[in-house]
């Protein structure tokens, strides 16, 4: 199975083509601006921290073999605005699918994957009150 992560200043896809299956996900409708687009900077401390945090995580976001739905982009938007740390679990079985899948999940919502294992993956997007009160500073 061979897989594809494109970009273009105003939209993002992934691609996956194997045999007798054929996936494009178009993740357009939930990018930002380009702007807003790149994930936090995070020192090796920082994120040794929250890959240890995200250890005692429950999955709340569960993808299936059809891949992602603006519903589901919604909602880990939702959650990364609340929680700032979100562990997802995907059922595709190819380990290339899948580091694409939590690439492109990473870069549609503007959060820094923190790290995968298997199945599951951790995202981190820091509270938008943190960025503006140290940008106040």
């Amino acid at each position: 199975m061979a897989c594809w992560i494109w970009a273009r200043r105003d939209s993002l896809a992934w691609a996956c083509v194997g045999i007798g299956d054929t996936r494009v996900v178009d993740l357009q409708h939930s990018l930002r601006s380009v702007g807003e687009m790149n994930p936090p900077e995070l020192t090796g401390a920082e994120r040794r921290a929250l890959k240890a945090q995200g250890q005692h995580l429950v999955d709340r976001i569960h993808i299936g073999h059809q891949g992602t739905s603006a519903a589901v982009l919604k909602e880990l938007d939702g959650l990364l605005t609340r929680e700032q740390l979100v562990k997802v679990r995907a059922s595709e079985t190819d380990r290339k699918v899948r580091k694409a899948l939590f690439e492109a999940l990473a870069v549609s919502a503007g959060a820094a994957l923190i790290g995968s294992v298997g199945r599951t993956a951790v995202l981190y997007r820091p509270a938008a009150t943190e960025v503006t009160a140290a940008t106040q500073d």
